[in-house]
């Protein structure tokens, strides 16, 4: 994995994962050499906030900015300072 180039990514090899503490976000496409595992993209925390691993092309990081936004939209709630995550 070299975090100085840009990835492209090809649309149908992007995958979004859920193990329980956010959602991992990787790629079919290429292969980790390090791990032997699907390209890790970026991680997308409960939040929504997005630690990118490896630069994306421009298409990529809009997918994957528009997932984040759309799975966690944050309302306003009659508690105070409580976030709602919809799905």
């Amino acid at each position: 994995m070299k975090k100085d180039i840009t990835y492209l990514i090809p649309p149908e090899s992007l995958r979004f994962g859920s193990l329980g503490n956010g959602i991992t976000v990787y790629t079919t496409a290429f292969d980790d050499p390090g791990t032997h595992d699907y390209l890790t993209l970026a991680h997308i925390s409960k939040e929504g906030d997005i630690t990118w691993r490896v630069q994306v092309d421009n298409e990529t990081y809009k997918r994957i900015k528009e997932y984040a936004e759309a799975k966690y939209k944050i309302t306003e709630s009659p508690l105070a300072n409580t976030l709602l995550f919809l799905n």
